[in-house]
């Protein structure tokens, strides 16, 4: 990695951590340094490519470029709007929502409570749980003894 290289990668990581200098977490894209990783990985793989053994700055500029249209399409919502919550770490870890999502059941319902699938939906839908990671919350519940489903077709909550 060529000074040069490493300079274009730090800039667009950090231009992309706070943009304009923005403190304020809400003002970025969710990016780690695993990301910082992964453009200097492209990048050696691109100089490999043009059987290089050095990065040079074409190479960074090049995989910037690549992941310039990446965030963007990842970011903009359904009217061409740049939001900068849609995507990437902003949202919660799936072993996160589920001990949230478990959390709000015992709270709202009650271990040894009776619930139907309907209320189990409005708690997903108070910790924003997606409608595909809610079934995926269910069957683990139900498959690691927190929920059984009886026979009139409520749920119980256990512990």
């Amino acid at each position: 990695l060529t000074p040069e290289a490493a300079a274009v990668l730090k800039e667009y990581y950090l231009k992309l951590r706070y943009p304009g200098g923005a403190q304020d977490k809400y003002d970025t894209v969710p990016i780690t340094t695993r990301q910082l990783e992964a453009l200097i990985r492209l990048s050696q793989a691109r100089a490999k490519a043009c059987l290089r053994e050095f990065v040079l700055r074409e190479d960074a500029l090049d995989v910037v470029e690549l992941l310039e249209c990446s965030v963007e399409q990842v970011h903009t919502d359904e009217f061409g709007i740049v939001d900068r919550s849609r995507g990437g770490a902003a949202g919660l870890s799936n072993r996160k929502m589920r001990k949230l999502f478990i959390q709000h059941v015992h709270r709202i319902i009650g271990v040894g409570g009776m619930c139907t699938m309907d209320d189990l939906r409005r708690v997903a839908d108070r910790v924003e749980c997606s409608i595909s990671e809610f079934q995926t919350l269910i069957d683990d519940m139900r498959s690691n003894g927190l929920l059984i489903k009886k026979s009139d077709g409520r749920f119980e909550v256990l512990a």
